[in-house]
């Protein structure tokens, strides 16, 4: 190999790289996002080549073929070398050319994203997560994230919060004249099936968030809280929720958006709440020891009542005991009177029964009978004196 295949060779190494570098050849989204407050998956994305990228990879492979040509051709000593450095060329612009086309021509749509296949600016067709195949650099593919997203309003949407969509919040005045800021946020996620419309209407997902839900949503939102006080937004927002919720959902839903749910959160009304805060307090506090002094009241009357009841309940057991004792009292003096009665009728049932067997004894004896019994009742042993009249001893009879 000479000097001059040697340079013919770096000529065609510094084509190929150039080539390389010049080229795109992968499919990377390109992110559309036109704000710093919208999360980076949820912007819409490009997928595909612009033609002038496949003019310059036809160029540059016919480059590289042509140079190919020529350093087998005119830089080597091989037999045919025209024809060998032709199909050479032919083969080299056939990989460079159709793997640069193929890369380009897949198309990888992921989950939770619809595409929209757009060539030169017209719409061609609409396709859902999968693999698929596309014109190479004629055609693009334009992504949408499909996913529930959160919109809300903060005061820094740089540096603030967590959600996929954040935007500065509204100032309101009250019917009192009371400044203050609003907050709310949104569930929301787009329509798959309308995604030909909202490409055609709005071009990307934050156009359509911009013009179908942050415009529409601050205009009800102050209709909604027009001409009510501080202390109505305070203590109602909740209330408004559905009001605001109701007007919006078609528009959104128009325009290829679902609405999911529409939520105040709390209100920022400045010094006004904690002046608020400090009037509830106060009157909490005063209310506390008003309700403190009702009870130390209620209880006093309630001891009052519970002596007075107790009072009344040791006058009834008083009296009770009392009666009882009357009772007592009164049942035994009956009791010893009908025991009195009864003993004296059984005394002169006695004493008639004993009246009755001497009547009946009295008709019974006899001088005969006496003297029966006297000497039936003698011992045998006659007296130890006899006495005459007058206590006089006759005689001793002797034992």
């Amino acid at each position: 190999m000479n000097y001059k295949s040697h340079v013919l060779f770096a000529v065609l190494v510094f084509a190929t790289l150039l080539l390389a570098a010049c080229g795109d050849s992968s499919n990377v989204a390109s992110q559309t996002a036109t704000s710093d407050y919208v999360a980076p998956a949820l912007a819409t994305s490009e997928i595909g080549g612009q033609l002038g990228a496949g003019i310059g990879w036809f160029v540059g492979a016919l480059v590289v073929a042509v140079i190919a040509f020529g350093f087998i051709a005119f830089g080597t000593e091989i037999r045919s070398r025209a024809l060998t450095g032709a199909i050479a060329g032919l083969i080299l612009f056939v990989i460079i050319f159709g793997g640069a086309a193929a890369a380009n021509a897949y198309v990888v749509v992921e989950q939770g994203q619809v595409g929209v296949v757009v060539q030169q600016g017209r719409y061609v067709q609409t396709v859902n997560s999968g693999q698929h195949w596309i014109t190479p650099w004629l055609q693009k593919v334009v992504i949408f994230s499909t996913r529930e997203f959160t919109f809300t309003t903060v005061s820094d949407p740089a540096n603030q919060g967590s959600e996929q969509y954040r935007t500065y919040t509204m100032d309101v005045t009250t019917s009192d004249g009371v400044q203050g800021v609003v907050k709310f946020q949104v569930q929301v996620s787009m329509n798959p099936a309308k995604a030909k419309e909202l490409y055609k209407t709005y071009g990307t997902l934050e156009n359509a968030v911009v013009q179908l839900l942050k415009t529409p949503s601050l205009s009800l939102v102050r209709d909604a809280l027009r001409g009510k006080t501080a202390l109505e937004i305070v203590t109602t927002i909740d209330e408004y929720d559905v009001i605001v919720e109701e007007q919006l959902r078609p528009i959104m839903e128009q325009g290829g958006l679902n609405l999911i749910r529409f939520s105040f959160r709390k209100p920022d009304l400045g010094s006004w709440e904690s002046e608020r805060n400090e009037s509830i307090v106060a009157k909490q506090t005063a209310l506390k020891e008003a309700n403190l002094a009702e009870v130390a009241k209620q209880q006093a009357q309630a001891a009052v009542y519970q002596a007075q009841a107790q009072a009344e309940i040791n006058r009834a057991n008083a009296k009770g005991q009392a009666d009882a004792a009357v009772i007592s009292a009164t049942g035994q003096a009956e009791v010893a009177i009908i025991k009195a009665n009864a003993e004296a009728e059984a005394l002169l049932t006695q004493k008639a029964a004993e009246a009755e067997a001497n009547t009946m004894v009295a008709k019974t004896i006899t001088p005969a009978l006496i003297e029966y019994l006297k000497w039936t009742g003698w011992d045998g042993k006659l007296p130890l004196y006899m006495g005459g009249e007058g206590g006089t001893l006759l005689f001793q009879v002797p034992q």
